[in-house]
């Protein structure tokens, strides 16, 4: 059976090279299917270049070879290299069916593009909190406002919720995709702050690492940090057994140390989760499902995948 890491990564590269071989070797044979069959690749590649899941698996300079192949493939396949004469429409059946076939994907494509697009706009009511990591390299994992890009989206209480990772020099957040080792994360054991001032409301320090690939669906947090400040109430979820240095019912100043990240409770793999609701909420269980969700910003940023931050 193909992990779902390296299932994304063919299916990443295969679609868009399937498309650029059938523009390349099947020569559009008007204007109107050139035009149609280009924008299928270029609006696909475009889709994955922004909001492909595998490139912090790979590296991110990686994503540049879709485009550069789309562009290629559009260029080489443009009627006009062929004859001053080319039609602009078909003039059968066939092609006006084949134009048909290729109109869904496209339009499903540019859609979904329009919404990577605007999923990074800032929201007009964002907090802004401290980057809660104190390493260099950190990535956004999920986070935007689709569900393209942040798979907390439809969940109200997280609906701004944010995945962070940190990057090994050669850009990968793994020294392997999927290994199986927690250390071989670059987040691993990297330091939580306190994003802002405030009180600590609850915490948790007593649960197990969850294995890479695993869930622990009976505390979905994990170990964790609820903090109150100014108004809300912030999370940081999936911390090492342990490691925190805070208890309920004391003060934080920001940029704090609460504990080191780990990849306890429903964590396929070592990442901080980070969210904030309205409010004093002092019960994790309020905090992950059932209270109002805040829009965040960290240090002015309104984060979104793929981004990369110092």
């Amino acid at each position: 059976m193909i992990d779902s890491q390296w299932l994304a990564l063919i299916l990443t590269f295969g679609l868009p090279l399937l498309f650029a071989i059938d523009l390349t070797l099947r020569r559009p044979r008007n204007w109107a299917d050139w035009l149609l069959r280009s924008a299928l690749l270029l609006s696909l590649s475009t889709f994955l270049f922004l909001g492909g899941v595998v490139w912090l698996d790979i590296g991110l300079p990686w994503r540049w070879i879709l485009i550069v192949l789309a562009v290629a493939a559009t260029i080489w396949s443009c009627p006009i290299r062929r004859s001053a004469e080319t039609q602009y429409v078909p003039n059968r059946w066939g092609g006006w069916i084949s134009l048909m076939a290729f109109a869904l994907p496209t339009a499903l494509f540019l859609t979904n593009l329009l919404k990577i697009l605007t999923a990074g706009s800032v929201p007009a009511d964002a907090v802004n909190l401290a980057l809660p990591l104190s390493g260099d390299r950190i990535a956004v994992m999920q986070g935007g406002q689709s569900i393209i890009l942040n798979h907390h989206f439809t969940t109200p209480s997280q609906k701004y919720a944010t995945d962070l990772v940190a990057l090994w020099p050669d850009g990968q957040r793994a020294k392997t995709v999927s290994s199986s080792n927690p250390e071989d994360y670059a987040i691993f054991g990297m330091p939580v702050i306190a994003p802002c001032e405030g009180d600590v409301l609850a915490t948790r320090d007593d649960l197990p690492e969850t294995p890479i690939g695993g869930a622990n669906l009976q505390a979905p947090a994990g170990n964790f940090v609820l903090l109150s400040c100014d108004g809300i109430t912030v999370l940081l979820a999936h911390l090492q057994p342990g490691s925190l240095s805070v208890d309920a019912g004391t003060g934080v100043g920001t940029g704090q140390e609460l504990g080191l990240v780990g990849n306890s409770g429903n964590s396929t793999e070592p990442h901080l989760h980070v969210h904030a609701v309205e409010g004093q909420v002092d019960d994790i269980n309020a905090a992950i499902s059932t209270a109002t969700a805040v829009p965040i910003t960290f240090d002015g940023l309104f984060l979104t995948r793929n981004m990369v931050l110092r």
